[in-house]
């Protein structure tokens, strides 16, 4: 999406808003409304996201995750709602790594996969949960390589932080990320476009490129499809 393209995008979504606030206004007691306006404000931030305007796509992120939270406390939560919700946190998780707050997006990550995984147990026959818990299995172990990758920069740095402890503390981040990936695999998450490339090359996996656990995973995947993008879509498929 580019040029004039980004901004009609972001002017309906606004438009959007505007028109569901304004029916969740005058009628609070119907939570498809309040929905909507979560769906259209997480969308907002997605595109933002994209286009690399972080300091607008975090409010919208915050905005969806504040209404969807209230609405799945409500007595009998509607599964899209919980959807919706597992969905935002993975986003703000992506938001908060590629601003390089990577401790902090894993418990994004954490609060999405526990969200998600009671919807595909659930909702079995549904495909969605399954889905976005692949991508978010996926996410998370990116933000764990990357942790990984910058171990030496961030010892260098700090004097306090041992040799042994540095290599220690590597470890644990590359062994997450590839126990992750594996259940990003499990998920189904690499079933549906070319994979090994990214795989191969995307440097928040460098730390991992001479595991044998990861080499393994990469043989498994040798017939497999690929990954699906990274940005949940925070709305229903």
């Amino acid at each position: 999406m580019h040029g004039p393209r980004i901004g009609q995008a972001e002017s309906l979504f606004l438009k959007a808003i505007r028109a569901y606030e304004s029916l969740a206004a005058d009628y609070p007691n119907v939570p498809a409304y309040e929905y909507a306006v979560a769906s259209a404000r997480g969308n907002l931030g997605n595109l933002y996201q994209v286009i690399g305007k972080a300091d607008k796509a975090q409010p919208e992120l915050e905005t969806a995750v504040r209404i969807l939270e209230l609405l799945v406390k409500r007595p009998t939560p509607a599964p899209q709602h919980e959807l919706c919700l597992g969905r935002a946190y993975c986003n703000l998780g992506s938001l908060r790594a590629i601003a390089g707050n990577l401790k902090e997006s894993l418990s994004w990550y954490a609060k999405s996969i526990r969200m998600l995984s009671k919807l595909v147990q659930s909702e079995r026959q549904w495909t969605g949960p399954r889905q976005s818990v692949g991508i978010t299995y996926a996410s998370w172990a990116g933000a764990y390589g990357k942790l990984g990758r910058h171990a030496d920069a961030a010892a260098a740095k700090d004097k306090s932080l041992a040799k042994d402890d540095r290599t220690r503390l590597a470890e644990q981040y590359a062994a997450r990320a590839v126990a992750l990936l594996a259940k990003a695999r499990a998920a189904g998450y690499f079933n549906r476009a070319p994979v090994l490339e990214h795989m191969k090359n995307d440097p928040d996996l460098t730390p991992l490129r001479d595991r044998d656990d990861y080499k393994k995973l990469l043989r498994g995947l040798s017939s497999s499809g690929g990954p699906t993008s990274r940005r949940a879509v925070v709305g229903g498929r």
